[in-house]
C-alpha cells in the first residue's frame, strides 16, 4: 500500500500540474460567458427598440446627445412607451469602455426591463439598476440572477467595472500559462536529473 505521505504527494503534484489550466479555462469561458450576455442584451445603438409596458406596442429607448463637451453626463437616456416618456435618466459617455451601459431584456407579462450600469461618477458611486413597469411608470426593482449576470458582463466592458482586469487577462494569460509550465517542466527535469546522479554516486562500484 502506498504510505500516506506519498499519496499527498501525488495530490499536491497533480494539483500543481492541473489547476492553473483549469483556472485559465474557467476565467476563458467566464469571460466568453459575459461577452456573449453583452452581444445578446447591451443596447449599443442611440435608439433601441423594446416593450416596457407590454401593450404589443415597441417603445424606445433613445439617447439624447448634447453638443456641451464641457459637461460628460449633459446627455440623457429617455424611454418612452405608449406615446408617453415613462423614464429619464443622465447618460454620461467619455469613451466606449467609460460610459452608461444599457441593456434590455424581456421579463413577465412580456414586458421589458431596462438595465443599467454607470460609473462614471466614480467606483464609489456606481449605479448597478433595473427597471420595468409598474401602475404606469418604470420602478427601479431588484435584480433576479440573469439580470445581475448582464449588469455583471456590462462592469466586465467598463472602467469602473472589471474592463482592467479582463484587458490584462487576455493579453497575458497565455504567456504566464506557458511560462508556468516552461518553469515547472524545467524543474521537473532538473529534479529527475539530480536524482539519478545522486543514484549512481551513492551506486556501490
Amino acid at each position: 500500500m502506498n504510505n500516506p505521505r506519498s499519496l499527498l504527494l501525488r495530490v499536491v503534484f497533480v494539483c500543481i500540474i492541473t489547476l492553473p489550466l483549469f483556472a485559465y479555462s474557467w476565467f476563458s469561458a467566464r469571460y466568453s460567458y459575459l461577452q456573449q450576455l453583452t452581444e445578446m442584451y447591451q443596447c449599443e445603438k442611440d435608439v433601441c427598440e423594446a416593450d416596457f409596458d407590454g401593450d404589443g406596442v415597441l417603445g424606445r429607448v433613445v439617447i439624447e446627445r448634447t453638443n456641451n463637451s464641457a459637461s460628460a453626463d449633459a446627455s440623457r437616456l429617455v424611454v418612452t412607451d405608449g406615446g408617453q416618456e415613462i423614464l429619464r435618466l443622465p447618460y454620461a459617455y467619455l469613451d466606449n469602455t467609460f460610459r452608461t451601459h444599457i441593456a434590455v431584456i424581456k421579463g413577465t407579462g412580456n414586458k421589458s426591463q431596462l438595465l443599467i450600469f454607470d460609473g462614471t461618477r466614480g467606483r464609489q458611486d456606481v449605479t448597478k439598476a433595473v427597471y420595468e413597469w409598474q401602475s404606469g411608470n418604470m420602478i427601479r426593482t431588484s435584480a433576479v440572477p440573469i439580470e445581475m449576470e448582464i449588469l455583471t458582463a456590462m462592469a466586465a466592458h467598463d472602467d469602473a467595472g472589471k474592463w482592467l482586469w479582463w484587458s490584462l487577462f487576455r493579453a497575458f494569460s497565455v504567456s504566464l500559462l506557458l511560462g508556468y509550465y516552461i518553469v515547472l517542466a524545467c524543474i521537473i527535469v532538473g529534479f529527475i536529473v539530480r536524482h539519478r546522479i545522486r543514484l549512481s554516486v551513492d551506486r556501490p562500484n
